[in-house]
């Protein structure tokens, strides 16, 4: 018999066939109650199901079930058989709610030693067709009927660790943190040494450390990722050959990278990098079939910017993408899975030889520029027609810098000329040739540079061997880890770092919960070839996964200095504030508005802009920012712009609003979502507001 559950549900799915069929397959009390009414129930479901109407069969097979105590042993046998196939039928078609209760009915009758637990028996079948389809629920994001099928599962018997996994991701994924910590808690001690619950068990922890950090709670996130870690990192110990027990460990420990890089931890951020990466490379030699481990390995070494190995990785996951497509015997569903996952892959393979040719050809490497495009065309089908266009902009773009270069080097008797020329070849780091020009320049008469600006140029492409002093201080209850030359005035840096810090904490209503982290090269040279990012050449200072980066110039005034430590400390503030997921547009611009404001010249440059038709759209501001990093004139615009907006906005709502535009994006909200929850209107609208404004 039905347990109440199953009964009551059936009864309900019996109730929604009758209305629907009523008056079209009358049957009455008294064929129930005898073998009549079964049969004629299945033969009328069979005619439906070959006219493909498998939705309506399987509302007269749950009618059926609900008579199969009447059955013979050849009628339950083939009831059970039709069921189940016009369930996968409906799964094949994507219609898996029905499905669901089909196959939710068939665990009652399908249990006992008529049915039989041989691997093929019927009974067998059903469960594996239950939990197959709990899987693809999971994965297809439908917690909720998942759910249904997982609990229907543990109640028809003892579950096992993949069940539980499943039922603890279903309930983390619906949002009910609550019954998963409970479900995971009880598999554990039911299953203490189940690889299927390491992994989810770093996914419950990551949601959790999120959600904690949404609400401000950096303690309680750094505890549960750091807690999760170590019981992983003893789990491998034990189970050094389980693939899953390291892909969680990799999960985790990219988690805390993040959270050290938000938290300006510098030097954790870097090293748990190196350790989630070693992790999830042991997972994916371990398990060599498995295309989602190298994925996300791809994924967080993308947004670390490493092109070279996101790419390597993504290529990975390619190939065992395909392999795994090739196969027959897959779902539709799960095909269907598939076709967007090896889509993400050829996306993300050919962003990575996107970026690679940008960062080439904004040092001139144009040749490598042109033939990582022609790679990204080759390898990526669908990119083929973009790497044209970029080709095309790539060659331009070289046209221009050779005809820059060849205008200035012309111009032997102008001073302010040769400093151009020298700051091209900075651009192109090609630091000897860049010396050479300042040289020459300061032997010529100068119109727009001073004697001092000349020596920190001719200084800044000198190779100065420097020792480097660690030091650790308090500012404001903050710790400052400080990286310098020893050669390096620490007295005055201590009074510029007090003051930098005194104002951008005055502007942003945040206490940092991690250090400052400081490191000062000793000239530009050294900061262009080791600082180890993308970095413009017109920088005075760089903000890098949780670490303030700048460099020595002897002429440097105590004003630049404050305005360069000002604006990266900025930088930090926000990147803790929205949990490194500002856009830089908006980081750029609360930093400069921070450390600059706006003034009337300003809004001249700006009103210069608008008439020569120069701005940007706000949705491509960042990629434009990309393009265009080392590109001194473009940069300042698009700087200029970053700040106007974040002045817009101040101005005509008021800062408040931005921070909790910060705390938006912070809980994962996409930028525009987060503006439009704290602005109330799309972000197109506001920047139509702003055009306006500025007409």
């Amino acid at each position: 018999m039905l347990d109440p559950v199953k009964t009551i549900l059936h009864r309900l799915s019996g109730l929604i066939g009758l209305i629907v069929l009523v008056g079209y397959i009358p049957i009455t009390a008294a064929q129930g109650r005898n073998g009549q009414g079964l049969a004629q129930t299945l033969e009328r479901a069979k005619k439906v199901a070959n006219q493909g109407a498998y939705a309506l069969a399987l509302e007269l097979y749950l009618k059926a079930i609900d008579l199969a105590d009447e059955a013979s042993a050849a009628q339950r046998r083939e009831l059970i058989n039709k069921t189940l196939a016009t369930c996968k039928k409906l799964i094949g078609q994507n219609t898996v709610e029905p499905a669901v209760r089909g196959l939710v009915a068939l665990l009652p009758i399908t249990k006992g030693p008529a049915i039989g637990k041989k691997p093929h028996s019927l009974g067998a079948r059903v469960r594996l067709a239950l939990e197959s389809l709990a899987l693809d629920l999971v994965l297809g994001n439908k917690p909720k009927l998942a759910l249904l099928a997982l609990k229907a599962l543990m109640a028809d018997g003892p579950g096992d660790p993949m069940r539980w996994a499943l039922m603890v991701r279903a309930y983390l994924e619906s949002g009910d943190f609550k019954n998963a910590q409970d479900s995971l808690r009880r598999a554990i001690s039911l299953y203490p040494k189940a690889s299927e619950l390491y992994f989810v068990r770093a996914a419950l922890c990551g949601a959790l450390s999120r959600k904690a950090v949404s609400q401000s709670n950096y303690l309680r996130a750094e505890s549960l990722l750091r807690a999760t870690a170590k019981n992983l990192e003893q789990a491998a110990r034990r189970e050094p050959k389980i693939a899953g027990i390291h892909r969680a460990l990799g999960k985790i420990k990219s988690s805390l990278w993040v959270y050290y890089r938000a938290t300006g931890q510098y030097t954790q951020a870097m090293n748990m990098l190196l350790a989630a990466e070693d992790a999830y490379a042991d997972a994916a030699h371990l398990d060599p079939r498995n295309p989602e481990i190298p994925f996300e390995l791809g994924n967080m070494l993308f947004v670390a910017q490493d092109w070279v190995y996101s790419g390597v990785w993504f290529e990975q996951a390619l190939k065992r993408f395909q392999v795994l497509s090739k196969r027959k015997d897959l779902p539709e569903s799960v095909r269907a899975a598939l076709k967007r996952n090896i889509d993400r892959c050829f996306h993300n393979l050919a962003s990575t030889l996107h970026n690679r040719a940008l960062d080439a050809s904004n040092i001139a490497r144009f040749d490598l520029a042109r033939e990582l495009v022609g790679i990204a065309g080759r390898k990526v089908p669908a990119y083929a027609k973009e790497s044209q266009q970029l080709h095309k902009w790539l060659t331009a773009r070289q046209a221009a810098f050779d005809r820059q270069l060849k205008l200035l080097t012309g111009m032997n008797e102008s001073g302010d000329a040769q400093v151009a020329l020298g700051d091209l070849f900075m651009r192109a780091r090609q630091f000897e040739s860049a010396r050479a020009a300042y040289q020459r320049a300061i032997q010529l008469p100068l119109n727009s540079y001073t004697l001092v600006q000349m020596r920190d140029k001719i200084f800044g492409t000198q190779v100065i061997e420097s020792q480097a002093q660690k030091t650790k201080s308090q500012i404001g209850g903050i710790e400052v880890r400080l990286e310098i030359p020893k050669s390096f005035d620490s007295t005055t840096l201590a009074g510029l770092l007090q003051k930098a810090h005194s104002l951008t904490m005055g502007a942003f209503p945040h206490r940092l919960n991690g250090p400052l982290d400081l490191k000062i090269f000793t000239n530009r040279r050294a900061f262009l070839e080791q600082a180890g990012i993308r970095l413009g050449t017109n920088l005075g200072g760089f903000y890098s996964f949780g670490r303030v980066v700048t460099f020595d110039e002897p002429g440097r005034s105590r004003a630049k200095w404050l305005e360069i430590l000002v604006h990266e400390i900025s930088h930090r503030y926000v990147d803790e504030m929205s949990y490194a997921k500002a856009p830089r547009w908006l980081s750029e611009g609360l930093a400069q508005w921070v450390s600059q404001g706006w003034s009337r010249k300003d809004s001249q440059k700006l009103s210069s802009m608008v008439t020569k038709k120069q701005l940007t759209a706000w949705k491509d501001l960042d990629r434009r920012l990309s393009e265009h990093w080392n590109d001194a004139g473009m940069i300042n615009k698009l700087y200029l712009q970053s700040r106007h907006m974040v002045h817009w906005l101040t101005e005509q709502f008021d800062f408040k609003r931005l921070t909790v535009l910060l705390a938006g994006l912070r809980a994962g909200k996409p930028i525009e979502a987060a503006i439009l929850e704290v602005y109330g209107l799309p972000i197109e609208t506001l920047e139509q507001n702003w055009l306006f404004r500025m007409k």
